[in-house]
């Protein structure tokens, strides 16, 4: 199971990850999900007159801001990684039980999982382990 790549405040227990991300870490971890799920990159384009803008792009086309990436806080977003996960021959196993969401992302190469107080944030987890 793959580990977080981040200097992060968290309780490991047989190999699960039990997240309490702050703000910075949850910064880290969507440009992480982004990078190495989605495979963007970040580009700067001009912006406004004399300003530039911090955007993702992928195929050398801009797709949004880098801080409207937001998958561990919206919906939508959240379900496109996991449509993209799927896309790549994942399968995806989740379990929602009080105050815990563990996600586990396999498929015949190896799997990825993530535990957090949220689904998303377990999916976002269980991504990035999955292809790190």
């Amino acid at each position: 199971m793959g580990q977080l790549a981040l200097s992060m405040a968290l309780e490991v227990t047989d190999e699960k990850i039990v997240a309490a991300l702050t703000k910075t870490q949850r910064r880290a971890l969507r440009d992480d999900v982004a990078r190495i799920v989605m495979g963007w990159e970040t580009v700067t384009i001009p912006w406004a007159y004399n300003d530039a803008a911090l955007c993702w792009q992928a195929e050398d086309t801009p797709l949004l801001p880098a801080e409207a990436w937001r998958p561990d806080t919206d919906e939508r977003q959240c379900a496109e990684v996991l449509e993209h996960m799927l896309g790549l021959g994942f399968a995806l196993t989740l379990e929602i039980t009080g105050e815990n969401a563990r996600a586990t992302f396999t498929r015949g190469d190896g799997s990825g999982g993530g535990d957090a107080s949220d689904r998303r944030t377990a999916l976002l987890l269980a991504a990035r382990a999955a292809l790190e």
